[in-house]
C-alpha cells in the first residue's frame, strides 16, 4: 500500500479534528495536583491522591514548562492521543501488515473519541503501556515487558490486571526483572524522598483497599449495554477460528477491568487498541454477522459523538467561568480559600491555595474516613479562609453535606452572592 505515507497522517487529522469539535473533559484534578506540586505541596503526604503518581508527575513537569491552565490540559490530552495512535500504527504494522494496521487505528481513532477519550485521566494515560506489553510479549522480549508493565502499575493500579493476559503468555524470568528494575528505581526515589509511607497508605492502603469498596452504582443499564456491544465483533472472530481471537479478547477485558467497580466509559480506554485490532481483523473474510455487528456499532458511536459536537469544556462552563472572575475580583494570588461541593480547578484558576493542609479531596469516599473531616474543620479553625466557594445542595441528605465542615461555615460565613446555585461566602463581620 503505497498511499500509507498519506492515509496515516490523514487518520491523525481526523483524530486531531474530532477532539477539537467535540467535548472536552477537563478533570479537575488533573490541573490542581499539579499545580499544588508546583507550589511545593508534596503528593501523598501534603495531597490525599488514592492513585499511582506517573501521570500527576508528567503533567507537572509539562505545567511547569507550558503553564497552568485548561488549554495547557487541552495541548497535553490532545497531544498523548496522538502519540497512543503512532504507537498503535507501527506496533500493529509491524505485528501483523500495514493493512490491518490502518484499519485498526481507523476503528480506534472513533472508540477512542466514543468512549470519553476527550480528556484526560490515568486510564486515557494507561492505554500507551498494555500495546507496548503485547507487542514485546509477542517478539518475547520479556524484559522489556516487565519494564512497560511496572511504568503501567506506578500510571494506574489496575494495570495489575494486565498480568492475567501476561500469565498466559507464559514469559520467562525475564519479566520479573524488568519489573523489578522499574519498581526498584520508583521505590528508591519514594525514600529518598520519605515520601515511601505516604505512598502506601494512600495508594494501597486507601486506593485498593478502600476506595473500590465506596464506588457508586452504575449510573445507566443502557449505558452499560450501549459500551458493551462492540465486544460482540469476537463472535464471528471465534466463528472463524481467527487465531488472535482468544489473546484478543482476554486483553480486551482485562484492560477494561478498571470499569469495576465503578463503571464510566473512559475507563475502557486501555482496552481499545485490541478491541480495534478486533474489528480490524474481522474484515479479512467478512460475513454478514460482521457487517451486522460493525454497522450497529457505529451507530452506536455516531450518536454517541452526535451528543458531544460543539459543546463546552465540561467543568469550565459558562458559570464556572463567571465563579473563577468572582473569585478573581475578591483574592490575590497566593491566597488561601475553600472551595466545597464545588470542583478543584477554581484554585489554580485563580492562583490560590486551599485553607486545608493536607488536602484531602471534598468526597464523601474521602471526608468519609475517620478524622478527615475533622481535621479540615482545625485547618478552617486555624487558618480562616479568605473566600469560600460552595455548591448549593439538593437536600439534607446531599451526600455532600459535610455536617461538621458546613456548621463551621454556617456560623463563621456569609453568603455574599449566588453564581447560578454557587454560594460565594466571606467571613461574618
Amino acid at each position: 500500500m503505497k498511499n500509507w505515507k498519506i492515509i496515516f497522517p490523514g487518520l491523525l487529522f481526523i483524530h486531531l479534528l474530532l477532539l477539537i469539535v467535540t467535548r472536552f473533559t477537563a478533570w479537575p484534578e488533573m490541573l490542581f495536583w499539579p499545580y499544588l506540586i508546583l507550589k511545593g505541596w508534596l503528593p501523598y503526604r501534603d495531597i490525599g491522591i488514592a492513585h499511582s503518581p506517573l501521570l500527576v508527575l508528567a503533567l507537572t513537569g509539562f505545567y511547569k514548562i507550558a503553564g497552568v491552565g485548561i488549554l495547557q490540559q487541552q495541548i497535553f490530552s490532545r497531544g498523548l492521543a496522538l502519540l497512543t495512535d503512532i504507537v498503535i500504527f507501527f506496533v500493529l504494522k509491524r505485528l501483523f501488515n500495514l493493512k490491518t494496521a490502518l484499519l485498526a487505528l481507523f476503528f480506534y481513532i472513533f472508540f477512542q473519541v466514543y468512549y470519553d477519550g476527550n480528556g484526560i485521566w490515568f486510564d486515557h494515560a494507561l492505554t500507551i503501556f498494555p500495546i507496548a506489553i503485547f507487542y514485546f510479549l509477542d517478539r518475547k522480549n520479556y524484559f522489556f515487558a516487565g519494564i512497560f508493565w511496572a511504568l503501567a502499575f506506578f500510571t494506574k493500579q489496575t494495570a495489575f490486571w494486565f498480568l492475567l493476559p501476561i500469565l498466559l503468555a507464559k514469559p520467562s524470568r525475564a519479566f520479573i526483572k524488568g519489573a523489578l528494575f522499574v519498581t526498584g528505581l520508583f521505590f528508591l526515589a519514594l525514600f529518598v524522598s520519605g515520601l515511601q509511607n505516604d505512598y502506601l497508605d494512600w495508594t494501597i492502603g486507601f486506593g485498593v483497599g478502600t476506595l473500590p469498596g465506596l464506588a457508586g452504582k452504575l449510573s445507566s443499564f443502557r449505558l452499560l449495554l450501549a459500551s458493551l456491544f462492540p465486544y460482540a465483533i469476537f463472535l464471528p472472530l471465534f466463528l472463524k477460528q481467527e487465531k488472535q481471537a482468544f489473546s484478543l479478547l482476554i486483553w480486551s477485558i482485562a484492560a477494561a477491568m478498571g470499569t469495576l467497580p465503578r463503571f464510566e466509559l473512559f475507563h475502557f480506554q486501555p482496552a481499545l487498541p485490541f478491541l480495534s485490532l478486533a474489528f480490524a481483523l474481522s474484515l479479512k473474510k467478512p460475513t454478514w454477522l460482521t457487517f451486522l455487528i460493525i454497522l450497529t456499532t457505529s451507530v452506536l458511536v455516531g450518536r454517541g459523538l452526535a451528543k458531544n459536537l460543539f459543546k463546552q469544556v465540561r467543568f469550565q462552563e459558562d458559570r464556572d467561568k463567571e465563579v473563577v472572575k468572582v473569585v478573581g475580583d475578591l483574592t490575590e494570588s497566593g491566597e488561601f480559600i475553600f472551595v466545597t461541593n464545588y470542583w478543584d480547578n477554581l484554585y489554580p484558576l485563580t492562583g490560590t491555595l486551599p485553607a486545608t493542609h493536607p488536602f484531602i479531596p471534598q468526597l464523601t469516599q474521602y471526608l468519609s474516613q475517620p478524622g478527615f473531616e475533622d481535621e479540615n474543620v482545625t485547618d478552617l479553625t486555624t487558618n480562616p479562609p479568605k473566600v469560600v466557594v460552595r455548591g448549593q445542595f439538593t437536600g439534607a441528605s446531599d451526600p455532600f453535606r459535610f455536617e461538621k465542615i458546613n456548621a463551621f461555615l454556617d456560623n463563621h460565613y456569609q453568603v455574599i452572592t449566588t453564581v447560578d446555585g454557587i454560594d460565594i461566602l466571606t467571613p461574618t463581620r
